[in-house]
């Protein structure tokens, strides 16, 4: 009867003690995104970004600058040529993505037994920073350009605003690519929607 305990007590302390969450940051490019089921708008996927993979919950909603997707509605509404695929052409290895980079991402993630797990997502096209002086503007196909020559077309940085809807500029001609219409025409990165001054 002496014995009996003495086991119980070695098997409770066998037990491996629970491990807590760690708070896990990561930023930077997607390589890949997987989506679970495309029939089910509030599926699950995986994301790698810089070599870590990302288990995407059930029911996540990523943010984007004005706007917020389920990861269904994130393949659901990207380019016809990506959706024919079945990829999101986000990531820098979908071949629908023509781009050469991947979409930049910030995740705050916890890192438990099962693996990292976001708990917040954030999406940007990319982390371009510019400035400089305006030097021209072309009102007709609505772009500018810093830092050229005074009233020179050709020279400096061409700018133009993300609006996919063509809302607040024109996104048509110059910079724009083959025939396209609209030089922004990923919805998924839509312009605040409410009114704004573009200077």
């Amino acid at each position: 009867m002496l014995l009996l305990p003495h086991l119980q007590a070695a098997g409770a302390a066998a037990q491996a003690a629970p491990v807590a969450p760690q708070a896990v940051p990561i930023i930077g490019e997607i390589q890949f995104l997987t989506l679970n089921n495309s029939a089910d708008v509030w599926s699950g996927g995986t994301m790698v970004v810089g070599g870590q993979n990302v288990i995407l919950p059930r029911n996540l909603l990523m943010d984007y600058p004005a706007n917020r997707l389920t990861l269904q509605q994130t393949f659901a509404q990207a380019p016809a040529a990506c959706v024919a695929n079945g990829e999101s052409g986000l990531a820098k290895f979908d071949k629908c993505n023509l781009s050469g980079h991947g979409t930049f991402a910030m995740i705050q993630a916890n890192r438990i037994s099962a693996g990292v797990i976001a708990g917040d997502v954030f999406l940007q096209k990319g982390l371009d920073i510019i400035q400089g002086n305006v030097t021209y503007i072309n009102y007709a196909e609505g772009y500018f350009r810093l830092d050229g020559n005074p009233n020179d077309a050709t020279t400096g940085v061409m700018v133009r605003m993300n609006d996919p809807t063509s809302r607040h500029t024109v996104q048509r001609g110059a910079g724009c690519a083959g025939t396209a219409n609209n030089r922004s025409p990923d919805p998924r990165f839509t312009e605040d929607p409410e009114p704004t001054r573009s200077i």
